[in-house]
């Protein structure tokens, strides 16, 4: 009788292949972005009720307008490392986002925190991924917080 190896059991991804899947990622949100500008220009102007481009101001610099913006993509993470671990930048370069407990399902609250907290962990100079470095389990600081771990998956996964 074999036994499966659990997800959590596969190695720990390394930087570069996580780096490379937010590029690929970075496809994905700035069509999300663009969408959501679409959709608050939508609003903004039926709010407002402009008639010409004379009376527009720029909604971008508002903290209401960006508060939005941050949570679509944090959702978009959130919704796709719940659903199956991986978003399409993930899946191409085979990582996936996993509990750090044996067996434990991801749960969406970990989802949440993870997206919340991962783009501070890369725009504060990258230190909660070079926290990876000095973390005795090679987790990043986004995986500690919120319980998660990102591994490698094999071709058939």
């Amino acid at each position: 009788m074999s036994t499966e190896p659990t997800l959590q059991s596969y190695p720990t991804a390394p930087l570069w292949r996580r780096f490379v899947a937010l590029i690929y990622d970075a496809f994905i949100l700035l069509a999300i972005s663009m969408i959501y500008g679409a959709i608050t220009l939508g609003v903004y102007v039926v709010a407002t009720g402009i008639t010409s481009n004379d009376d527009y101001q720029p909604t971008v610099g508002g903290p209401l307008f960006q508060l939005g913006w941050f949570c679509c993509l944090a959702l978009f993470y959130s919704y796709f490392w719940h659903k199956g671990g991986q978003t399409a930048g993930m899946k191409a370069w085979k990582i996936r986002v996993v509990a750090q407990q044996e067996n434990a399902p991801l749960t969406f609250k970990a989802c949440i925190i993870r997206s919340l907290v991962g783009p501070f962990a890369f725009f504060i100079a990258g230190f909660g991924y070079i926290w990876k470095w000095f973390d005795k389990d090679g987790h990043c600081l986004h995986d500690k917080l919120s319980g998660t771990k990102v591994v490698v998956v094999p071709k058939e996964l």
